[in-house]
């Protein structure tokens, strides 16, 4: 709790909105939950720093919602939020991609911390899918803040994600959702010399790490990192 709320205090916004977020930490019932919700999505969008600790942000208002004898009023709220600022992902792309990067940022993260019973949300598996898989278009893989989400998240969540997918799915479809992303990104990787560089060892990297089910070799891991920039 006390991590949350310094994380709180250091949004890049005003006072009443951290203090919003303070009491929804500490007393869900005493807000607006659902201005809780817009509050996080919005900050997270804009705010690098606070969007690394939004999904334990939300995770905890959660918790303390539920021990509260809350009805999961802040999660519908927040999943309503995300929809609509899906909805609207590729205009968003076309005006601000460092708000777009925010947005696929702030999903992983959600998807990462926040548990209902235990697993991980199920309404996010798809669009965080279709996300990453817009991330490992043509366009975007040339893009280093989209390239560098692409393989940040996918790194971090990528196996989890597939576990959910196929769990959600009961069946192969979470394996048929990730090949497709992975076709694309193989795709993507024989541009040739149109792609960057650094696009081409983060792409080449992503291959390797999930044909390696999901981890990376020592002698791999030492030639990634000895070969990425300073």
């Amino acid at each position: 709790m006390e991590g949350e709320l310094a994380n709180v205090d250091k949004m890049q916004t005003c006072d009443e909105d951290k203090r919003l977020l303070k009491t929804a930490l500490k007393e869900p019932e005493a807000v607006d939950l659902q201005q809780a919700a817009m509050t996080v999505v919005n900050v997270a969008m804009k705010d690098p720093a606070f969007c690394k600790h939004a999904g334990k942000i939300c995770h905890t208002i959660m918790q303390a919602e539920s021990k509260a004898g809350g009805s999961a009023l802040f999660r519908r709220h927040l999943l309503t939020q995300l929809q609509t600022e899906f909805g609207r992902r590729e205009e968003t792309r076309k005006n601000d991609v460092q708000r777009w990067v925010l947005f696929v940022t702030l999903m992983c993260n959600l998807f990462d911390h926040v548990k209902v019973n235990g697993a991980p949300m199920v309404a996010l598996v798809g669009p965080i899918h279709d996300c990453l898989t817009r991330l490992a278009q043509p366009d975007a893989v040339c893009n280093p803040q989209e390239v560098d989400c692409l393989a940040r998240e996918l790194q971090r969540i990528g196996e989890g994600l597939e576990e959910a997918a196929a769990a959600a799915a009961a069946g192969p479809a979470g394996d048929s959702r990730m090949d497709e992303l992975f076709c694309g990104l193989r795709d993507a990787f024989l541009l040739g010399p149109d792609l960057p560089s650094l696009s081409r060892l983060l792409l080449l990297e992503l291959i390797e790490v999930r044909a390696g089910g999901w981890e990376l070799t020592d002698s791999a891991t030492r030639y990634y990192y000895s070969e990425l920039p300073e």
